[in-house]
């Protein structure tokens, strides 16, 4: 009987495993750094992943160009990041990216699409600290705006909107982040003036402004 039990229970493993989604994307994004496009992306788990190819379309979202190659981690069950610098982008265009995963095997799976607009430069390298990036882009903002941190560890996260006058106006988010995250904040209900974004990272504690124009 005990045979049965474990038979049955190996059997149960493999199916799940089997039905298991070769790879678990988490986020995908892309910014304008120092003049070049970067695309970040991360995974929850990967089941034989051969790599990314990444595939770029100019101002339209419908025809697609390979620019480049990632490898993957094979078979993974820990988040992993990624990042590709597309050195051939004229950032005075706009561009739609889009991952091809492919496993060991040849199977291909398609990420969703992500448009790099025009002129949304994120300077991450002079907002860098103790290992933490924030980026907000645009900023002078219109109707919104993005905030995109990045950790180099697990960190409980708090990211609160002010107002000059020092009162909440928007609680962002407060969780735990693993790797990275993008936030979309809108701003199209508040007046123009001078706010601030508030991040707080485990012990670590800053303050971003933000100019919204109408």
């Amino acid at each position: 009987m005990k045979i049965l039990i474990g038979l049955f229970i190996l059997l149960l493993n493999q199916f799940v495993f089997t039905q298991s989604l070769p790879v678990e994307l988490t986020y995908f994004y892309g910014e304008v750094v120092e003049g070049e496009v970067v695309l970040y992306w991360g995974t929850a788990t990967e089941l034989n992943n051969y790599g990314f190819f990444i595939e770029r379309s100019l101002n339209d979202s419908s025809t697609f160009n390979e620019v480049g190659f990632v490898m993957g981690h094979g078979t993974s069950f820990s988040p992993k990041d990624y990042s590709f610098r597309d050195t051939s982008a004229n950032i005075n265009e706009v561009y739609y990216y889009r991952l091809k995963q492919m496993d060991n095997d040849g199977g291909i799976k398609y990420s969703w699409i992500i448009r790099v607009p025009e002129a949304t430069k994120v300077d991450f390298a002079s907002q860098k600290t103790n290992g933490i990036k924030m980026g907000i882009y645009p900023n002078p903002s219109n109707e919104s705006t993005n905030i995109i941190l990045n950790v180099d560890k697990p960190s409980d996260v708090s990211v609160i909107l002010y107002d000059s006058n020092g009162r909440v106006v928007r609680k962002i988010f407060k969780g735990k982040l693993f790797s990275a995250g993008k936030f979309f904040v809108n701003l199209s209900t508040l007046s123009s003036g001078n706010y601030f974004i508030n991040l707080i990272v485990g012990k670590n504690n800053f303050t971003r402004k933000l100019i919204h124009l109408k």
